[in-house]
């Protein structure tokens, strides 16, 4: 055992040395130097010289990290937005992702004569609707809205809000849905969900058909 080193490794913690800087010093191991002190008493000014740069430390490596996660989630998304872009969002393609967003979100029947769309995602339900209106040739009338809020929410805002996101008129909303009071705190800038409801028994058939036929064929 280096019991020169193993003093002088007792003697530089009681100062409030680190690891990191007794090891630097003596030229030792980590794992010794922590063998040799575990058990020590340290004086009040070493554990907290100790504390406050073992925090530091803590700090700078959170910040490092957070540094590395955020160049990674750039460079996904710039990744992402490469392969959007070369992307050709026709009809075909709009009915294929439109069909798979409602598979997700959307209700399903046994004959699938019911199409709603329900979310409370504004940037989800705005995207589908694009896709819906560039897959098919609709007629605008069709659409009703059903909006499902809070007590909390108000219903005239909140209309005039999802109206502008669905490019349906507020005439075509019916009777709004107010959800019982849970006693839960409420959620801030949480938009209320919506249910976008298309009569029109061909769109809803087509929509389930493919994306059934794009999933069958997935898994050949």
């Amino acid at each position: 055992m280096k019991l020169k080193e193993k003093e002088q490794a007792i003697r530089l913690r009681r100062q409030g040395k680190t690891f990191n800087e007794i090891v630097a010093r003596l030229g030792v191991a980590k794992s010794s130097v922590s063998l040799w002190v575990k058990d020590l008493d340290l004086p009040p000014k070493a554990q907290e010289r100790i504390a406050s740069l073992q925090t530091a430390g803590q700090k700078a490596a959170r910040k490092s990290k957070m540094a590395k996660t955020q160049q990674n989630l750039l460079r996904i998304r710039n990744e992402s937005i490469d392969i959007i872009e070369k992307m050709n969002f026709d009809k075909y393609t709009a009915l294929v992702t439109c069909s798979l967003l409602y598979w997700c979100e959307g209700a399903k029947t046994l004959n699938d004569k019911t199409f709603t769309f329900t979310n409370s995602d504004p940037v989800l339900v705005q995207a589908f609707l694009k896709l819906m209106r560039t897959a098919f040739e609709l007629d605008e009338r069709k659409f009703r809205v059903r909006m499902h809020l809070h007590e909390y929410h108000n219903e005239n805002v909140q209309k005039r809000f999802w109206s502008v996101i669905t490019e349906i008129p507020q005439s075509q909303f019916r009777q709004t849905y107010w959800k019982p009071h849970t006693g839960k705190n409420t959620k801030e800038g949480y938009p209320g969900c919506i249910h976008v409801m298309y009569y029109d028994v061909y769109v809803s058939r087509k929509v389930c058909a493919v994306a059934r036929a794009f999933l069958e064929n997935v898994i050949k």
